[in-house]
């Protein structure tokens, strides 16, 4: 069985499909087909798998060409890991995927499509005064006819949490269409063997793309204000750019703001940006104390970073948002405000609570265990069986 995945570089949902395709390529033929792109994401590729890099962002020809490679490749199943601005911007994005989807449907190929998020009006049209209340009633019929085509010319439908599952049967989606399959969990090989805690070095510890939807300027405030009141604490940024950075000029200004920030607090804290191996971060949080997760927007979506770090058996202090409160209760980690009063107190609440931080960090370990790659790619398996039967 040949299955090929549809993903855009520079995103979260790139490397969530290159780590299931690692799994995935020990038993099956995998290809990623991706945008084309001056430069590689990073430098290493999927075990057994295959990167094509044959359509562009923005061109109303991508749909045409990736049905095209798909079928040149011999796909038995096509996978669009789809997120609100796989193909440019959300609406071109949404318009894209329908296309693509009635493509391959005439051409007879499986087609699943991962919804990495479910959008609602609110966070298209936040706003509350009448007149955008119509305007987010449009939104919202959108959306609906947008989820209802999905749902007819896909075969199935991937959500990563029962949250999103609902959200589309509020969209009249069956339940019979959709399968929830939970983002995998890394296994936290560098804090094997005993969960040690290094609460000497005060170490916070941040990952993920440096973007104003991150809440890192709070956290850096935060910080500043426990430094301040004598706490020895210091901060770890490990960052990386995402596409929308190099496209727009205020998110290039909120990275430059963050650098500047940082730098006031001199060695309290580091910043490091770019691409990092999966092993490299696990080493930076399992020499961490407490990993913050400041993340501000409300897109229902599953958190890549949280999973990534939940095997290490450490406290991580996360935003009350849809990301996480999809995923994990209040017994598996803190749940804040983004804002730098509040970030502070519970970052300085769990530095001088260790028997809440352990209770935490064991109980967020033992959710891992039930969802490490390998399981995870065992449900995506299933499903991918069960469409490609009967099918050449």
């Amino acid at each position: 069985m040949r299955i090929c995945f549809v993903t855009v570089s520079r995103s979260g949902t790139y490397l969530y499909t290159e780590r299931l395709c690692e799994e995935l390529s020990k038993n099956n033929d995998v290809v990623i087909i991706t945008n084309k792109y001056n430069e590689n994401f990073h430098k290493s590729t999927p075990l057994k798998s295959k990167i094509v890099r044959a359509w562009r962002r923005n061109s109303i020809f991508t749909p045409l060409i990736i049905a095209l490679n798909a079928r040149k490749l011999s796909c038995n199943v096509l996978v669009i890991q789809y997120e609100y601005s796989i193909f440019g911007s959300p609406m071109f994005s949404q318009l894209s995927t329908i296309i693509l989807l009635i493509i391959t449907k005439f051409l007879g190929y499986g087609t699943i499509v991962t919804l990495h998020g479910v959008l609602i009006p609110a966070n298209i049209i936040p706003k509350r005064d009448n007149i955008w209340k119509v305007i987010r009633n449009f939104f919202g019929l959108i959306l609906l006819l947008f989820y209802k085509l999905i749902s007819t010319f896909s075969d199935t439908i991937v959500v990563l949490n029962p949250l999103q599952r609902r959200l589309l049967e509020s969209y009249g989606v069956s339940i019979s269409k959709t399968v929830i399959i939970p983002h995998g969990a890394e296994m936290c090989k560098a804090n094997e063997g005993g969960g040690n805690k290094p609460k000497e070095n005060g170490n916070v510890f941040f990952h993920g793309f440096v973007r104003p939807s991150k809440g890192l300027l709070e956290l850096i405030e935060a910080i500043k204000l426990l430094s301040n009141e004598g706490i020895d604490v210091r901060l770890t940024i490990v960052g990386s750019i995402a596409y929308q950075s190099l496209e727009r000029l205020d998110e290039r200004r909120y990275v430059s703001e963050v650098i500047q920030k940082c730098g006031e607090l001199g060695d309290r804290c580091v910043m490091r940006l770019g691409f990092h191996e999966t092993d490299e971060l696990l080493a930076i949080a399992s020499n961490s104390y407490i990993i913050v997760l400041p993340y501000k927007d409300n897109f229902v979506e599953s958190s890549g970073v949280l999973h990534m770090f939940m095997d290490c058996g450490k406290a991580v202090v996360v935003s009350r948002t849809p990301r996480f409160l999809a995923d994990i209760s209040p017994k598996e980690a803190l749940f804040v405000d983004v804002t730098k009063e509040d970030l502070y107190k519970n970052i300085k609440f769990i530095l001088q609570n260790e028997e809440l931080y352990g209770i935490l960090a064991e109980n967020l370990k033992k959710k891992a265990k039930t969802r490490y790659w390998h399981v995870v790619a065992h449900e995506w398996f299933e499903a991918l069986l069960g469409l490609s039967e009967g099918r050449p």
